[in-house]
């Protein structure tokens, strides 16, 4: 029957993932977010927020002021 996959998942969803990750996490402290130096190496390092794109020099962009009426 399925009454032992349900209770696993039930066992799986409650104490471990709600009780159990976040304690091991809090007793780990700055250890969970270490990336190992050859790995940093190895990925690419991407700027989610833009940071890098925002500190780069911008080109001067000319600006038309548009005349009422035209296009």
């Amino acid at each position: 029957d399925g009454d032992g996959e349900a209770e696993a998942v039930l066992v799986d969803a409650t104490i471990i993932r709600c009780v159990l990750v976040p304690a091991v996490m809090i007793l780990c402290g700055r250890a969970n977010w270490w990336l190992p130096d050859w790995l940093s190496r190895a990925l690419p390092h991407l700027e989610v927020e833009g940071r890098r794109r925002a500190e780069q020099p911008r080109e001067p962009v000319e600006v038309h002021s548009a005349q009422p009426g035209t296009r």
